[in-house]
């Protein structure tokens, strides 16, 4: 049940999950850093965990669940279909929703800004693949913007 959108002239997918709980949306992310394995060719996913908050200075950024502010949010972004697919039954545990278009169009720029910065680090250092993992403080989140930019919480 993913969406398909179209960002820079180029086919994304876009898988989102909600759990009840913090612990289950980090078990079902951490799931996916642990078995998400790419297969030759495939061009990978970004997984986020996303958890309801209460800040009246940066509201939460409409995803399309229900009663956004209970749930914590798991979603994935990739142009691979079949890499989505893989992500899709890793979180089967969740409940899938269709998230609505901006909450899509946000969560593809930021995939987008993360892939460019990648590949521009490649050009100077050290070619080939990677992943990029970034954990917080529980209760330390950062702030993603409609644009894409992530602002860390202070």
């Amino acid at each position: 049940m993913s969406v398909e959108r179209i960002y820079q002239g180029e086919r994304w997918y876009v898988y989102a999950a909600y759990y009840p709980s913090a612990l289950m949306a980090k078990t079902a992310w951490e799931r996916c850093d642990r078995k998400l394995i790419l297969g030759p060719g495939e061009e990978g996913a970004s997984v986020w965990r996303l958890a309801p908050h209460a800040d009246p200075n940066h509201p939460m950024l409409p995803t399309g669940v229900p009663d956004s502010g209970t749930h914590h949010v798991v979603v994935a972004v990739s142009q691979d279909r079949r890499v989505l697919a893989k992500t899709e039954r890793l979180l089967r545990d969740g409940t899938s929703f269709d998230p609505v278009p901006g909450f899509c169009d946000t969560m593809i720029q930021r995939r987008y800004r993360m892939m460019v910065g990648h590949r521009a680090y490649q050009l100077t250092h050290q070619p080939g693949g990677g992943s990029q993992r970034i954990r917080r403080e529980e209760g330390k989140g950062a702030h993603v913007f409609e644009d894409g930019q992530v602002r860390e919480s202070i």
